[in-house]
């Protein structure tokens, strides 16, 4: 997976994960605090990620800065489960530099 990512062309400071129906991170880009084979490291993103199956929020990220979140099921169980989760975040200044200047 990582090296796959790795190739995107994501923001500055950007984070891209892939998380299980856990909120384990299986893959992931860019700086984290969460490790390999950890749950998510920010409560409010795996309550908001387990609990749909595609959705946007904003929160403060792991390392203080208020971050948007935007979250995608990958695909769907035949039983409606949702085995994997793509997560990415972006910090709001980055988002609103070119609005800021």
């Amino acid at each position: 997976f990582n090296a796959g990512f790795a190739e995107l062309p994501l923001p500055s400071y950007a984070r891209l994960s892939v998380l299980d129906r856990n909120g384990t991170l299986l893959a992931g880009v860019g700086q984290r605090r969460t490790r390999i084979g950890e749950k998510l490291s920010v409560p409010e993103g795996l309550e908001n990620v387990l609990s749909g199956e595609r959705g946007v929020f904003a929160t403060t990220g792991t390392d203080g800065r208020p971050r948007l979140y935007a979250y995608q099921e990958v695909f769907k169980n035949p039983d409606g489960s949702v085995p994997l989760s793509v997560l990415v975040s972006i910090p709001e200044d980055v988002i609103y530099a070119g609005a800021n200047a």
